[in-house]
């Protein structure tokens, strides 16, 4: 059966480079690049660009993806168009190719602009004594806020996905990745499930404890009430997993 290669290219973003590199992505892919992920899906850096190899579904949903729902290659590509079109930081998306058999959907690549901010929220498992931590934990809060406010919920808001790195004004920047579940709301996402939303994060109380106070700020909420929600939810959601190296002070952890 003819295998079809389907391939999708932002002309907003994509120059003629651009376009060069996703006519050939899978050689490049193959040949090229070092590997930053690697597991059902892996993530490559190649050059100055930013490639995430979704794997082959397996059969239930290699059907669902073509005939019910959108790839995820798809639903990322999207995602990452509204939320720049809302404002929200997200490396700029600059094309998809998919490849189709019959009725089936097989592998598929997201090519994206490297992001430059170089810094993620990993960081935060730990409370030291860097300078910037309460600023930086601060302008997250608000940076959450703000999405909430707008009616954005990323579903897998966990730290390898929130990139932030320090403005040369001392502001902080912060950006979203890794963004095929999402779920976008024309009303605020409500103050309870935005709480919630925060419970895969990465860090102790104190941690905690300054992200929320900043998130009932710009949220005009109580901030002892904010903190004890997302205690509750953070504490709910580790409970039995092992978080020993999450703990471990920054400058001591290889990641």
């Amino acid at each position: 059966m003819r295998i079809q290669r389907i391939e999708r290219v932002n002309p907003d973003a994509a120059d003629d480079e651009a376009r060069a590199f996703i006519r050939e992505v899978e050689r490049h892919f193959s040949h090229e690049g070092t590997t930053i992920y690697k597991s059902r899906n892996e993530i490559k850096v190649i050059e100055k660009y930013n490639v995430k190899k979704f794997g082959v579904p397996n059969f239930f949903n290699r059907v669902v993806y073509t005939s019910v729902r959108r790839p995820k290659a798809v639903r990322a590509y999207e995602n990452a168009l509204s939320l720049l079109r809302m404002g929200i930081s997200t490396p700029a998306p600059l094309g998809i190719v998919l490849f189709r058999t019959g009725w089936t959907m097989g592998e598929s690549y997201l090519i994206t602009e490297q992001s430059p901010l170089g810094r993620s929220m990993y960081e935060f498992g730990h409370t030291d004594h860097r300078a910037d931590i309460k600023e930086v934990l601060q302008a997250f809060g608000r940076f959450t806020a703000m999405l909430h406010e707008k009616g954005v919920l990323h579903l897998d808001y966990s730290p390898g996905n929130i990139l932030f790195d320090r403005n040369s004004d001392g502001t902080y920047s912060f950006a979203l990745v890794d963004v095929n579940r999402l779920r976008f709301s024309s009303k605020p996402v409500s103050l309870s499930e935005g709480v919630r939303n925060m419970r895969r994060l990465w860090g102790d109380p104190p941690v905690l404890r300054e992200i929320a106070s900043a998130y009932a700020g710009a949220r005009h909420a109580d901030s002892g009430d904010v903190f004890s929600l997302l205690s509750k939810a953070h504490a709910s959601f580790w409970r039995g997993r092992d978080t020993r190296w999450i703990h471990t002070p920054w400058n001591e952890r290889c990641v």
